[in-house]
């Protein structure tokens, strides 16, 4: 923060933020429980404003280098340059651009980054995917990028541009879903489960469900879901899945 000016009082003041005192719970060896106070050294407190401001002014340095390590001229009269496009939603980040090259060229610049901000790059969640059926992938994408492929929740983008169901991350969540369901305490535990995982991780929000064939896909991984949570049937009726699905992406909420 004092690299981008901010002066002593306010430096001592975000200090204090993020190093909070917290009770950690503990069990001892006879398997009594208790709690410990600790001071938090690492990390940032989740749900917090402050949290928010801290990720946003490090992370706004990667959009920055990212931009700048792959931006050039197309038209010098007027002042016209080209870069790589990032979309950044909190520390998920989609790079994309029509040149291959160029995409190269921001991945390098994104991993040259990381260590200057004490941050790494988790590469068992990065991908890539030329959006193009007619086009024949090169032989550089499999060595310069990652060989992944793209995910967004449970739902794994292909060449053609289609979204398509991933099977293995619906399973796993499926499995999730079901031991949370089962662990909670009464129905409306139960219910408020299973609303939150379609609201998370089935569609995400409104404004990030677009029509035709994602919609869908995400249609489909909601009915898939019926009788998920294996604990006496399902919760809702299977017929009204896809109402809720399609009132949800259209704003109308549960």
């Amino acid at each position: 923060m004092d690299v981008i000016g901010v002066n002593e009082d306010w430096l001592a003041f975000f200090a204090r933020v993020i190093t909070p005192q917290v009770y950690i719970p503990t069990t001892d060896v006879m398997g009594v429980r208790g709690r410990v106070l600790r001071t938090l050294r690492r990390g940032l407190p989740l749900r917090q404003a402050m949290s928010k401001l801290f990720n946003e002014v490090v992370l706004f340095v990667v959009d920055v280098h990212v931009r700048e390590s792959t931006q050039k001229s197309i038209d010098r009269r007027f002042a016209l340059n080209d870069h790589v496009q990032l979309i950044r939603v909190v520390d998920d980040m989609i790079l994309f651009h029509k040149d291959i090259d160029m995409v190269i060229n921001g991945w390098k610049a994104l991993q040259s980054i990381m260590p200057a901000l004490g941050l790494r790059l988790n590469k068992e969640k990065c991908g890539s995917c030329i959006v193009n059926k007619h086009l024949e992938e090169p032989d550089g994408l499999q060595t310069e990028l990652p060989q992944k492929d793209i995910i967004y929740g449970m739902l794994r983008l292909q060449r053609d541009g289609q979204w398509i169901i991933d099977e293995e991350a619906w399973k796993q969540t499926h499995e999730r879903l079901g031991q949370r369901i089962k662990d909670a305490h009464s129905v409306l535990s139960k219910v408020n489960v299973y609303n939150g995982y379609i609201r998370v991780r089935a569609v995400a929000g409104p404004r990030e469900v677009s029509s035709g064939p994602r919609l869908q896909a995400l249609r489909l991984s909601a009915a898939k879901s019926a009788g998920a949570g294996a604990v006496g049937g399902r919760i809702l009726p299977q017929g009204d899945y896809g109402a809720i699905l399609e009132g949800y992406a259209a704003g109308d909420g549960f």
